[in-house]
């Protein structure tokens, strides 16, 4: 992966960029592209990055723990942050700077969020941190406020990011199926996490049937609801692909009507699914979805 200035970042930007102690936030719908530009920044920084042949000795990572069984974890907690703010506060070993790089910042929790702002109000001089995530308003307001956000332009889901989360996540599946999930949700997370618990194929059913006005199987249903998938993961999925869906049917030429009850259901579960993303609060839900996708369907 080139670590050269990219169209998202060109060369005199990316030079202040280098010059500024002030921690950076890269903001961006798509994964690929801030990966490249957290590249470029690391290679002024630290004279490597993340895609080094050796794992740069002057680079701490701070990313989702793995869950038990191995499978990638979803949050970030106050002990990784412990851990980081620590390594981050060596010596630096090749250059005279360590940086430190967050992804996503979505998955830091609060608590984990307070921890690196007393660091980042008082860092050392030879530290750096760079923060990814999709929205700017995955920081709290008093990180956010001292870091310099760089918005990123355009969009996910073209071909480079379809190779990137392919690789990135092993799949086996096509680039048109994977460029077709991002058509569908235009969220690079949200698609790694559709690609890793191997749902791709009941994705896409469940947003045909739904868009042309029919009721989806209870199989595509249920495949979100897997207890093998974790709890909030496969809800919030199965919600934003419906929902997702429903809006499609309503842009038609033709739509029906009766599903702008349905999306407004929709919207208010998502709204909940972000505060309590329990089980049974989904399947209650669904089930009304899928009675108003019944009236008056085959």
């Amino acid at each position: 992966m080139p670590a050269s200035p990219t169209p998202a970042l060109p060369a005199r930007h990316l030079a202040a960029l280098a010059r500024s102690a002030q921690p950076v936030f890269l903001v961006g719908l798509s994964h690929f592209a801030r990966r490249v530009a957290a590249n470029a920044i690391l290679q002024k920084w630290i004279g490597a990055d993340m895609d080094s042949a050796a794992p740069p000795v002057d680079l701490a990572l701070l990313l989702p723990a793995a869950r038990e069984d191995g499978s990638p974890g979803r949050s970030i907690g106050i002990d990784a942050v412990k851990s980081f703010v620590d390594r981050l506060c060596l010596t630096p070993y090749a250059g005279p700077l360590r940086a430190g790089f967050v992804e996503p910042a979505s998955a830091l929790t609060i608590e984990s969020q307070n921890a690196l702002l007393r660091y980042v109000e008082e860092p050392t001089v030879t530290s750096r941190i760079l923060f990814s995530s999709r929205r700017s308003d995955d920081l709290i307001p008093t990180l956010l406020s001292r870091c310099r956000v760089v918005r990123l332009p355009g969009s996910a889901g073209d071909r480079g990011e379809a190779k990137w989360i392919m690789n990135l996540s092993g799949s086996e599946e096509t680039e048109e199926t994977v460029l077709k999930l991002y058509e569908i949700l235009d969220d690079a997370e949200a698609v790694e996490k559709i690609l890793e618990f191997r749902l791709a194929r009941k994705a896409i059913d469940l947003f045909d049937a739904v868009s042309a006005g029919k009721r989806p199987s209870d199989k595509s249903v249920a495949a979100f609801m897997d207890r093998r998938i974790p709890a909030a993961d496969g809800s919030a999925l199965l919600v934003e692909i419906v929902l997702a869906a429903v809006c499609s049917n309503l842009r038609h030429p033709e739509p029906d009507r009766r599903l702008l009850d349905v999306a407004r259901r929709l919207l208010v579960l998502q709204a909940e699914l972000r505060y309590n993303p329990s089980r049974l609060l989904v399947f209650s839900a669904v089930q009304e979805w899928l009675d108003g996708l019944s009236e008056g369907y085959g």
